[in-house]
């Protein structure tokens, strides 16, 4: 469930592909749906601000048009790729940063996410900011 103004404050990034904040339950762990871009698994938190990102979770996104002219199709797939599974996320946000595209994160805009009826959120004690 995206801020009312999530639109508006991801147009202001002014960046191909945009994205808000928002938790996700990863195997054992809460955290949010960005990878920073020295990360090799999701953030824990990120900080209130915008920021460059390497990938993201797709719930959430504002693409520009002008990306899907620059990028091949398919542009969300899922596959098996030698042993490994590659989700349409990950899949979307290489190809991005593979045409020279950024992928930037506004850490103000936190969305609610839910899972089994479970704000996760109110997990995080309503913050998935760490220090800035």
């Amino acid at each position: 469930m995206p801020p009312e103004d999530v639109v508006e404050r991801l147009l202001t990034l002014n960046a191909p592909v945009a994205t808000a904040v928002y938790p996700q339950w990863v195997d054992d762990r809460l955290a949010t749906n960005v990878q920073g871009t020295q990360d090799q698994t999701w953030s824990a938190t990120v900080p209130p601000k915008v920021v460059s990102v390497r990938r993201c979770l797709l719930g959430c996104v504002l693409v520009h048009r002008d990306v899907f002219t620059k990028l091949n199709a398919p542009w969300f797939i899922s596959a098996w790729i030698g042993d490994r599974y590659v989700p349409d996320d990950e899949w979307f946000c290489n190809a991005v940063r593979g045409a020279g595209l950024g992928i930037r994160c506004d850490g103000a805009a936190v969305c609610k996410a839910f899972r089994m009826g479970t704000e996760l959120l109110s997990l995080t004690g309503g913050s998935l900011h760490g220090s800035a």
